[in-house]
């Protein structure tokens, strides 16, 4: 690692579709007296600054010894990870070279950051000397990137190439992540809210696993109907056995049973 070292710029994302998801993914920093940070879209207007960009965020490990580092631990020693803001098109990430790695380098001979899906990264003291390239999933947010909201592009729905959200049972969300606009279906639907008629309708008597129903399920648009059989009952049958009913003979017979225990 050269000291004070912005990494290079991984730019996948030339048309600015894409942004980093700052709510499924994280900066991961690794090594011995290491700071590393990274940096959001960039100011308008400003050009070769050490702080030309909107946001930043970052974090600093560091190790008394070869021995600080624990396995499976990323607070701090060794490992550090920390949320990022939004709106990051692009994986730069920079190190401050203001800590000395002289007496580290035995057991820690590099630096290391990277943005990865949280959850997906478990950090190992093995990775102080990590193959550079090894590679890791990040999770990306995706937007129509027209830079209007869902009230401002339903007015464009006459233009040609105009409103996206096409599909019947369907709603417009303003981005979360940038500017723009996404599309989902209706609760109940599922599919591609971008095409006319994308959204279809759930039968959720065929997915017991995630519905469920311990009577009778009856498929209905945008849900369904759970009711336990004839002769049968349950407080909820969505949750709970359906329990068959006694018999009127049986009933009278326990009615019986129990006027002659009162007597």
């Amino acid at each position: 690692m050269v000291d004070g070292y912005r990494g290079p710029r991984v730019d996948f994302n030339r048309d600015g579709v894409y942004r980093v998801s700052h709510t499924r993914s994280h900066l991961v920093v690794l090594g011995c007296n290491t700071l590393a940070y990274v940096g959001s879209q960039h100011r308008p207007g400003v050009v070769d600054s050490d702080y030309d960009h909107a946001e930043y965020t970052g974090c600093l490990c560091y190790c008394n010894d070869s021995s600080s580092a624990v396995s499976g631990d990323c607070d701090g020693v060794g490992c550090c990870q920390v949320d990022i803001p939004p709106d990051i098109t692009d994986n730069t990430v920079s190190f401050d070279g203001t800590y000395s790695h002289e007496r580290n380098l035995d057991y820690s001979p590099c630096d290391y950051a990277f943005l990865v899906e949280k959850d997906n990264y478990t950090f190992s003291t093995a990775d102080l000397r990590m193959n550079k390239n090894r590679t890791m999933p990040v999770r990306l947010d995706w937007a129509i990137r027209d830079n209007l909201t869902c009230s401002q592009a339903r007015k464009t729905a006459a233009q040609v190439g105009g409103y996206a959200c096409v599909s019947d049972n369907s709603d417009c969300h303003d981005s979360t992540n940038g500017p723009g606009y996404v599309s989902k279906c209706n609760t109940g639907y599922e599919g591609n809210p971008y095409l006319p008629n994308g959204c279809i309708d759930i039968d959720e008597c065929l997915h017991p696993e995630l519905y469920t129903c311990f009577g009778d399920c009856r498929n209905l648009p945008d849900s369904y109907e759970c009711r336990c059989p004839k002769g049968s009952h349950s407080a909820d049958p969505y949750s709970q056995q359906c329990i068959q009913n006694f018999p009127l003979p049986a009933q009278i017979v326990v009615d019986e049973c129990e006027i002659v225990l009162l007597q």
